[in-house]
């Protein structure tokens, strides 16, 4: 990145590009692109089994019985969406 300095005192910043283009780097390790894979699907899926302990939303319908989505946020304290 470079900046400009323009004529009314504004500066300019401006991008350049490197020489990789997109997608012309050599083949990723099989291995090392499944461990991340594993690890992001596993990370994900606990954030969103902590969220659903953490409110409530796995426990309502087990507590008071099945809901639509409307009255299950209102029976958690949560918004619908």
């Amino acid at each position: 990145m470079f900046v400009r300095q323009l004529p009314d005192g504004c500066n300019l910043s401006c991008m350049t590009t490197d020489g990789d283009p997109a997608g012309q780097r050599g083949p990723a390790d099989p291995a090392a692109v499944a461990e991340r894979l594993f690890h992001d699907v596993t990370g994900g899926w606990s954030f969103t089994v902590y969220l659903g302990e953490g409110l409530g939303p796995y426990r309502a319908p087990d507590r008071d019985g099945r809901a639509t989505s409307s009255e299950l946020a209102g029976r958690t304290g949560t918004a619908e969406r």
